[in-house]
């Protein structure tokens, strides 16, 4: 295997570039091409020099990173071949695990059986009044509508089951009173640490990669938004649903944030207060992955995890594009968090926390609907693995006693959703039984092959296949980028090699998370074109950047061992800090440039007609004396409504015989066609022989529109003005 991925590695290069590399590097056991060579070793030369054995100790993980970056330059530059890039790849992962054999890093125990005594048994007093609230909000949560009593009941029965299961003291009253003399005198104590700067530096990057040119990028609504606001409208006109069927159905969280966005910043129903939210939404993904990252790794880990997903493309377009897609890896994250805290070190109270996160992320994204079922295969890898070692029937009892509240928590939070899901089933599994059967359309072939395929595709998106939906992503391009990509390859392959040499329940979570939490997307099994797809994909953004950190604080960790521990941590951090700028630098690059300009390539041009409708209503005309011709594939006239400033306008032309419908209007008026819509400008003609055409070129490509302004036909007579005072 060593003179395959030194042969690999260096096959690839012409002989100067090999003679250049080889008078600096030495590849230790990997250096023997073949078996009849009988000189001295590249090793042998190095030992002979100087500091020669700390050289490849130093260069071998830095080398496997390297050749790692160029296959991924590779699969992003040439799109029709990716033969360079698995060569690349190949010699990549053949030089890492190598290195990992030699360094021998050290592999976590795994502590998943911690036997943790609870403190505090079940409180039955709350589990009877829990029981109870959790059976009137279900009976007030029907017709898909949420009522302040219910609303009511069901926080309170949420609170009583983490009541009831909550280990340690639950003084509430005590807990009021100190909150009061707060309130009262309220004062902070701040200390700073390193630990603290490092994260809000963190924090500070995220927040600004969401928020940078947030009101310009993305540049326009399409009619999925038009919807989106639609609901939000409902929701601040009085009418709170549960789950919101329009559009064929969405989970409701989005548009209450809106509505309460929208009316606390001001910013009413527009494109702006949808970006605001999901944006909002991604910035509070970042703490749950350095969590995660520090829960499975270090503070470091968790520092680089979070930083590389704040600076990455693939978080970056499906959050600030005003959509639902968010929802489900903000939800995600803690899930986990909690999750493997909980199942790592037995405490009750982290499982009630999964619990509660588990139960709110249904009311986010419908892709989050699988994570319930993951959830559930990791409970029971957890439980095979301690059946297996034979504990004692208390830790069985006390695992499986957890378990089962972190699942009544969870339910409780889910019950107003859960009764909807009763009252109307065809609506709350529409979404997903259109993409997983023939409910839409007859299956395309067999199910068992479209998966396999689906499956295929999704687990290349990170490094060669891509999206095509240009709202969503930049086409044709990897999901990841040049550095994720690269160490994405490199940590899942970090992450076997410690299952294999110590086998461990939660390297095993983290292996098998990826492909499953892409399931929402691989299993689109009635529309395999949509596969895959960025945005159903997005529960395994969590997972995938934490993978992708591995590598990197490995790193760090061998330039410390190598060169050092001051000289060679601070090269590592410099070298990484590089890497993650210029991550940050191919991400602007790209959602900034490319894809703004790709963006508008197929978007509609409704904000350009609604400053035209807005123009002429605020001077010599009114709302209701202007229209918008109709024309295929064109605008969405409820969103030049928005953006005209008048919520609800919608004043379309569907067939040109409407036109003679205007003639009794008084006043002005506009009329905006499509640019190539000749029989409408006949038709105008006819009626308005008055009339002003006029040509408007659209900063959309193949957009450009007409306008055709019929002046008033009212007549002052002038021989009625009283004559001038002498």
């Amino acid at each position: 295997m060593e003179r395959v991925a030194a042969h690999i590695c260096f096959s690839s290069l012409d002989e100067p570039e090999l003679s250049s590399l080889t008078s600096f590097v030495s590849i230790s056991s990997l250096c023997r091409m073949n078996q009849t060579f009988t000189g001295p070793s590249l090793l042998d030369v190095l030992e002979a020099v100087p500091y020669g054995r700390y050289f490849w100790r130093a260069v071998r993980l830095p080398l496997a990173l390297t050749c790692a970056v160029l296959a991924q330059v590779s699969f992003i530059a040439r799109r029709d071949d990716a033969s360079g890039g698995v060569v690349w790849l190949v010699a990549a992962v053949g030089i890492f695990i190598l290195s990992l054999r030699i360094d021998r890093p050290e592999i976590p125990q795994d502590d998943s059986l911690a036997a943790v005594v609870d403190k505090t048994g079940v409180r039955w007093r709350f589990v009877g009044l829990a029981i109870l609230l959790s059976l009137l909000t279900y009976a007030t949560s029907s017709d898909n509508t949420f009522t302040g009593i219910g609303v009511w009941l069901w926080a309170s029965s949420v609170a009583a089951w983490l009541a009831a299961f909550w280990d340690g003291p639950i003084n509430l009253q005590s807990s009021i009173t100190r909150f009061s003399n707060w309130l009262r005198s309220p004062a902070f104590t701040i200390r700073f640490s390193r630990s603290l700067l490092l994260f809000l530096a963190m924090m500070v990057v995220a927040v600004f990669c969401r928020y940078y040119r947030l009101d310009a990028v993305p540049p326009e609504m399409t009619s999925d938004h038009v919807e989106k606001l639609l609901d939000v409208n409902d929701v601040l006109e009085g009418q709170p649903s549960i789950f919101f069927p329009r559009n064929t159905g969405r989970e409701p969280l989005q548009f209450y944030l809106s509505a309460f966005i929208a009316r606390t910043l001001g910013t009413g129903l527009s494109y702006l207060t949808l970006k605001i939210g999901s944006s909002l939404v991604a910035v509070l993904t970042i703490p749950f992955i350095y969590l995660l990252g520090r829960e499975l790794g270090d503070e470091t880990l968790g520092l680089i995890a979070g930083t590389l997903a704040s600076v990455a493309l693939w978080p970056q377009t499906i959050s600030r594009v005003g959509l639902r897609f968010p929802f489900s890896p903000v939800f995600v994250a803690p899930t986990l968090y909690f999750l493997l805290r909980g199942l790592r070190r037995g405490t009750r109270n982290d499982f009630l926390l999964a619990g509660f996160f588990l139960g709110a992320g249904l009311y986010g994204y419908t892709s989050f609907r699988i994570v319930p079922v993951f959830v559930g295969v990791v409970a029971a890898m957890f439980g095979a693995v301690k059946i297996a070692r034979r504990q004692n029937a208390e830790a069985e009892s006390a695992f499986a006693g957890r378990l089962a509240m972190m699942a009544i928590v969870a339910f409780a939070v889910f019950v107003p959703l859960f009764h909807y899901s009763v009252e109307v089933p065809e609506m709350f599994w529409y979404r997903i039984l259109g993409r997983v059967s023939d409910a839409e359309t007859q299956l395309p072939g067999p199910p068992a092959a479209i998966f396999l395929s689906n499956e295929w595709n999704s687990l290349r998106m990170f490094n060669w296949t891509s999206d095509v939906v240009w709202v969503n992503t930049v086409p044709n391009r990897p999901v990841l980028d040049t550095l994720a990509g690269g160490m994405f390859i490199l940590g899942a392959a970090y992450v076997l090699f410690r299952l294999v040499t110590r086998p461990n329940v939660t390297d095993a979570v983290l292996l098998i998370g990826v492909p499953f939490l892409l399931l929402p997307s691989t299993l689109s099994l009635a529309f395999p074109n949509e596969n895959p797809s960025v945005v159903r994909s997005a529960s395994a953004i969590p997972l995938v950047f934490l993978i992708a950190a591995f590598p990197l604080r490995l790193f760090l960790e061998q330039m410390a061992k190598a060169l050092g521990s001051r000289v060679g941590r601070a090269i590592g951090i410099g070298v990484i800090v590089v890497g993650l700028w210029l991550s940050g630098q191919e991400m602007f690059y790209q959602y900034f440039e490319i894809y703004p300009a790709q963006y508008i390539g197929g978007a509609q041009n409704a904000s350009e007609l609604g400053k035209v409708v807005r123009d002429f209503a605020g001077s010599f005309g009114t709302y209701d004396s202007v229209w918008v011709r109709a024309y295929p594939y064109w605008v969405d006239t409820r969103a030049v409504g928005i953006y005209s400033g008048k919520f609800g306008w919608d004043h379309v032309i569907l067939d040109n015989a409407e036109f003679a419908n205007t003639v009794s209007a008084p006043g002005a008026k506009l009329f905006i066609l499509f640019h190539q819509d000749v029989l409408a400008v006949k038709t105008l003609r006819q009626l308005y022989p008055s009339g002003i055409l006029a040509y408007h070129v659209s900063k959309f490509p193949g957009k450009d529109y007409l306008t055709f302004l019929v002046p008033p036909n009212e007549d002052f007579d002038e021989s009625q003005l009283a004559p001038p005072q002498q």
